[in-house]
C-alpha cells in the first residue's frame, strides 16, 4: 500500500509537475513574447522619433532657406530703393549746383554790365569836365552817327560820341 500510495502520489506529483512545467513554459513563452513585443515597440518608438527629428530638421532647413530668400529679397529691394533715393538726391544736388552756377554767371554778367554802365557815366562826366565847350552825346549800341559840319561858325565844336 505504501508503494501504491507512493506511486499514486508520485504520479499525482508528476502530473502536477508536468502541468506546472507546461504552465511555466507557457508563461515563459508569454513573457518572451511580451519582451519581444516590448522590444519591437521600443524600436518603433525610436524609429518614429528619428523620423520626427529628421522631418523637423528638414522643415527647419527649408524654413531657414525660405527666410534667407525673403530676407535677401527685402535687402535687395531696400538697396534698390536707397539707390533710387540717392540717385534722386544726386540729381537734385547737380540741378541745384547748375542753378547756382547759372545764378553766379548771371550775377557776374549783371555785375559786369553795371560796372560798364558806371564806367560809361564816369567817362561821360570826365569828358564833360575836360571839354566843357564840346557836346557829348550818347549813341545807342549798333547805330551809326552822322556829325553835321559847322563850317559857318567861327568857333568849332567837337562832338564826342560814345556807345552804350
Amino acid at each position: 500500500m505504501k508503494t501504491d500510495l507512493e506511486r499514486k502520489l508520485r504520479g499525482d506529483i508528476s502530473t502536477e509537475l508536468d502541468a506546472l512545467r507546461k504552465e511555466l513554459e507557457e508563461k515563459t513563452r508569454e513573457v518572451n513574447k511580451a519582451k519581444t513585443l516590448e522590444i519591437e515597440m521600443e524600436r518603433i518608438k525610436r524609429e518614429t522619433k528619428e523620423r520626427e527629428d529628421s522631418l523637423k530638421l528638414k522643415f527647419e532647413k527649408e524654413l531657414n532657406e525660405k527666410s534667407s530668400k525673403i530676407e535677401s529679397a527685402i535687402v535687395e529691394r531696400e538697396t534698390q530703393r536707397n539707390e533710387m533715393k540717392l540717385a534722386e538726391r544726386d540729381k537734385q544736388l547737380n540741378d541745384l549746383r547748375k542753378q547756382l552756377e547759372e545764378a553766379k554767371t548771371q550775377a557776374e554778367q549783371g555785375s559786369m554790365q553795371t560796372q560798364g554802365e558806371v564806367q560809361e557815366l564816369a567817362l561821360q562826366e570826365l569828358l564833360s569836365d575836360l571839354f566843357k565847350f564840346d557836346s557829348i552825346i550818347e549813341v545807342p549800341k549798333g547805330q551809326n552817327v552822322l556829325i553835321p559840319s559847322s563850317s559857318k561858325n567861327s568857333i568849332r565844336k567837337r562832338v564826342w560820341c560814345y556807345c552804350l
